[in-house]
């Protein structure tokens, strides 16, 4: 049987950034991200030296041939060398699919405390990229930025999933459905949700404060304290990824003060979730991932 998060003890750990230093079998980091982040933030980067860099790292390398050529990019050619990927792709695109391709280091195995499946995982991880990209094309944000923003939302119960699994390997988190999902069950075991651990640990990656602060405050987008309009699309990111990963829209609305901050009408909601059902399977398709897999309560 399930042992109620509330009967363990509370803030073992004090703070999100303690909890993240303590672990040990948190995903690594791949060693060449330090050396990414900026050269793909700067679009005058020289295709050689970004190849150069990503060349380090021999599974991410293979796998951007291995995505660039794929039916989802829907390239006329084909890629022989990550020179030729860059190009063939285009910088931003590139931009987008190593995200995509790092999430996929972060956000490969299940997280029992949730009751998730890797597979899960990453599907409405992915949806709520393409989702977040979708909702920024609405409302004038950097489609790419906010494509990050989604992907990596919920890499913080990656963290608390590794701490409850230290405490009993029948610890189960309960979701309370969008908008507040988890965090109830979070907060009775540690006090904080997965949205603090999840900043703290792109904190620690050295991951811009454009993707580390809405992350911090995706569910109270009011206490954002930089980036708030972000952690206001990530809100409502959210509820389409929902909408789309379990075939039915959520009954609860994104928050009208959300809406209002991105000057977002209501009605644009049913316009973007099939867009996004469409983008997701493909890329399912694309990544080895079952298209009739669904997404269940993150």
């Amino acid at each position: 049987m399930s042992q109620p998060a509330a009967t363990l003890p509370l803030h073992i750990c004090s703070t999100p950034e303690e909890l993240v230093r303590q672990l040990r079998t948190l995903p690594p980091v791949p060693k060449v991200l330090a050396r990414l982040q900026p050269m793909l933030a700067d679009l005058n980067t020289d295709v050689g030296d970004l190849a150069e860099v990503i060349r380090l790292e021999r599974a991410l390398a293979a796998r951007i041939l291995q995505v660039s050529n794929s039916a989802f990019v829907g390239l006329g050619a084909r890629a022989r060398s990550i020179e030729e990927a860059i190009t063939l792709l285009g910088f931003r695109e590139v931009r987008r699919l190593m995200t995509i391709v790092i999430g996929m280091q972060i956000l490969e195995k299940p997280l029992p405390a949730y009751g998730i499946d890797s597979k899960t995982l990453w599907r409405s991880s992915i949806a709520c990229g393409i989702a977040a990209e979708e909702v920024a094309r609405y409302v004038d944000e950097d489609p790419n930025a906010a494509y990050a923003l989604g992907l990596l939302h919920s890499v913080g119960m990656v963290v608390v999933n590794a701490w409850a699994s230290m405490i009993s390997t029948d610890q189960r988190l309960v979701s309370t459905g969008y908008p507040d999902e988890y965090t109830a069950s979070e907060r009775a075991l540690l006090g904080f949700t997965n949205a603090d651990t999840g900043a703290a640990l792109l904190r620690r990656w050295d991951f811009p404060p454009s993707v580390v602060e809405p992350v911090r405050a995706q569910y109270q987008p009011v206490l954002a304290s930089s980036h708030a309009r972000l952690a206001h699309l990530l809100v409502v990111a959210r509820w389409v990824r929902s909408a789309v990963c379990d075939g039915n829209p959520p009954p609860v609305m994104p928050d009208p003060k959300s809406m209002a901050v991105l000057g977002l009408a209501e009605g644009a909601l049913p316009e973007i979730v099939p867009l996004v059902t469409a983008r997701l399977d493909e890329a399912t398709s694309t990544f080895g991932i079952p298209v009739s897999q669904k997404a269940s309560g993150n």
